[in-house]
């Protein structure tokens, strides 16, 4: 979630900025916006990860949307500056860290009872997402600008692996700084979006209907027993 709130417009200094940087001691009064920027973006992460804990319409916008947009409007209300050595120190050492501890949170145990199930379905729903982003680039690529391949590659990493694997894709392919807000905005609204048309489906109907063909090929829960 604070990664979610972090991307702004400036991400990456180059080498020769960066050696200034280290060579030129900061005046006070960017001491003072260091550390306002920071006390604003961990108030965002927090809140954020308390609404999505302990509010029900938190938990269905997620915590890294309402990170985002607590982030938009305090930048909006000038409580973030347009560009700050904290975003930059964000991305470069925190996003790594929360991908560490983000995959921490995995119980490694279970895969040895629910790895297959869990591979075939991650495999699927990967497949079916790079054919989708294929067949969209196709209709709208074009359109997207010199950036359409690499706003391609995290918008289809975000819908593989979630917000973490966009950031991560974003650094990698070297996305244009002022692109990664407005693109994560974008996935976070269409990932809501499809969040609550799948919520809007009846998915106990079709898995109610599919449990007894993927019992039979042993590749799914028994069937459940009828009633009492």
């Amino acid at each position: 979630a604070g990664a979610a709130a972090a991307p702004a417009s400036s991400r990456r200094y180059t080498a020769t900025q960066a050696a200034a940087t280290a060579a030129v001691p900061l005046p006070a009064t960017a001491v003072v916006d260091v550390w306002h920027t920071l006390a604003v973006l961990a108030t965002c992460a927090a809140a954020s990860q308390l609404l999505e804990a302990h509010t029900r319409w938190g938990a269905l916008l997620s915590a890294p949307l309402l990170a985002l947009a607590a982030a938009l409007a305090a930048a909006s209300l000038g409580l973030l500056p347009p560009a700050s050595p904290v975003y930059d120190a964000v991305w470069r050492f925190l996003m790594p860290l929360a991908v560490a501890l983000y995959l921490l949170e995995n119980d490694i145990a279970s895969l040895a009872t629910s790895g297959r199930q869990v591979l075939a379905a991650f495999l699927l729903g990967a497949g079916t997402m790079l054919a989708g982003a294929w067949v969209s680039w196709q209709l709208v690529g074009p359109a997207m600008g010199p950036a359409g391949p690499q706003l391609a590659s995290c918008l289809l990493a975000s819908y593989i692996g979630g917000s973490v694997n966009f950031a991560a894709v974003a650094s990698a392919t070297q996305l244009p700084a002022a692109l990664v807000a407005p693109a994560m905005a974008a996935d976070n609204l269409a990932m809501l979006a499809l969040l609550a048309a799948m919520m809007a489906a009846p998915l106990r109907r079709i898995a109610a209907t599919l449990r007894p063909a993927l019992a039979a090929a042993g590749t799914g829960p028994p069937p459940a027993p009828p009633p009492a």
